[in-house]
């Protein structure tokens, strides 16, 4: 399968390890460290975050519980709609309860029941969790992987950027218009800005901090990317990017910088 279907992959291991393949378990268990710790990380938590490498936090002062209160603090998964007309929902930025009985084996059905033809095409593991969606009615998409499923649109449109509800439930989903959680373009992103479509992404995303787009945000003296296990000559090229865009900050005096926990 294409690469993208990582992401089910590790979140069924995490949610339904007894329906993974053994070679599977073992590739997330020597990197998370076993069994023990997911069973550790998932009880000691009550969302993962999951959010894509074509992906970055731009506004660091926004908290992560303003996505999970109000109309959808029940709700068993919170994500957006889709930036184009390809899919309902973009997976980029996941937040899932990690208690749910309904959203627990999601995953592995994601991963074992969608069409075959997801599995090397656009959009790969989006599209697989929208069809595994569809399936259990948790909505009836009218489109799916950029095709036509034949259901009949409704008679109000889907997406917010086509005059659609900026928010939208179903019995087990809050979802958000593509700018509030999520955007591809800077300009209108109120929160992550996720690259999707585009090519050459390294690129853009220093063009982002040259920019200033980054806001409330600074990398402290000291700062390691091997310290949080994270080594390799691309991490340590995007913390000097980061650390340069905090020191122009600092020079322009356009953003207030503070501390986040989120890089």
């Amino acid at each position: 399968r294409h690469f993208a279907w990582a992401k089910l992959a590790l979140l069924s291991w995490l949610f339904t390890p007894e329906r993974c393949a053994a070679s599977t378990a073992k590739i997330f268990s020597s990197w998370l460290g076993g069994e023990s710790q997911r069973r550790e990380l998932l009880s000691s938590v009550d969302y993962l975050v999951w959010i894509d490498g074509d992906a970055m936090v731009l506004d660091h002062a926004v908290p992560l519980k303003q996505y999970v209160a109000g109309r959808f603090a029940e709700k068993s998964l919170v994500l957006a709609e889709d930036m184009s007309w390809s899919d309902w929902l973009n997976t980029g930025v996941l937040i899932a309860r990690t208690n749910c009985e309904w959203l627990r084996s999601l995953w592995a059905d994601a991963w074992e029941g969608t069409h075959s033809r997801f599995h090397h095409a656009p959009f790969w593991d989006q599209s697989g969790l929208c069809q595994a969606l569809a399936k259990r009615r948790e909505f009836m998409p009218d489109v799916l992987g950029a095709m036509a499923t034949g259901v009949e649109p409704s008679a109000s449109p889907w997406f917010s950027w086509m005059d659609g509800q900026p928010l939208k439930e179903t019995p087990h989903l809050g979802i958000f218009d593509s700018a509030s959680l999520q955007f591809a373009n800077p300009l209108h992103a109120h929160f992550i800005l996720h690259l999707c479509g585009y090519s050459d992404k390294l690129k853009l995303c220093r063009n982002v901090l040259r920019l200033h787009a980054l806001r409330h945000f600074r990398v402290e003296e000291g700062t390691s990317v091997v310290a949080k296990g994270l080594d390799g000559p691309l991490w340590d090229a995007s913390l000097d990017a980061v650390r340069s865009a905090g020191a122009d900050l600092s020079t322009h005096g356009s953003t207030q910088l503070t501390r986040s926990a989120s890089l």
